[in-house]
């Protein structure tokens, strides 16, 4: 997409898209689709994936959000369904900003999120239809496997039982 860019701090991703645009001049329906595969550090597993949204809408514009989770394997292929999902659909009578969180069904090392906006302004004379996607927001929360969790009691309760002593 002409304009798109995109920028990354730590644990989250923000993608900007100023010509994600229709409208009754402009073309009346569009889709736009995003995808990236994350690995979260050692020790670490993906719990779940956070979209923060800003749209525009006018008229009879409105804007569909689907986004989907995937387990990667270490070879990048997706293993099975989905394990996350999250959507919103504006129109020009809701909220323009969406905040939400796609809790995963498991705990998982590697993840494919697929993203899909379809935008749509039908061309009617009751005046200006508009629709534009302005800014998305991502980011993750991790946890730490269980084993780390496990070595970590472990080592605690040995400096305890040290102290003890």
């Amino acid at each position: 997409m002409v304009g798109s860019s995109f920028n990354t701090f730590g644990n989250s991703i923000s993608f900007f898209t100023p010509s994600a645009i229709v409208a009754d001049s402009f073309g009346s329906a569009g889709t736009m689709n995003m995808q990236y595969d994350a690995q979260a550090p050692s020790g670490l597993l993906f719990s779940s994936v956070m979209a923060n949204i800003s749209v525009n809408t006018f008229g009879a514009g409105t804007v569909l959000f689907i986004e989907q989770v995937f387990e990667l394997d270490g070879m990048g292929n997706e293993v099975g369904g989905p394990i996350g999902l999250l959507n919103n659909n504006f129109t020009s009578s809701s909220a323009q900003t969406f905040s939400g969180a796609a809790v995963l069904t498991k705990q998982v090392n590697r993840i494919r999120v697929k993203k899909a906006f379809t935008l749509a302004a039908p061309d009617d004379t009751s005046g200006l239809d508009f629709a534009s996607v302005g800014i998305i927001n991502q980011s993750t929360t991790v946890v730490p496997e269980p084993a780390t969790v496990t070595a970590l009691a472990l080592g605690l309760a040995a400096i305890a039982r040290r102290r003890r002593a």
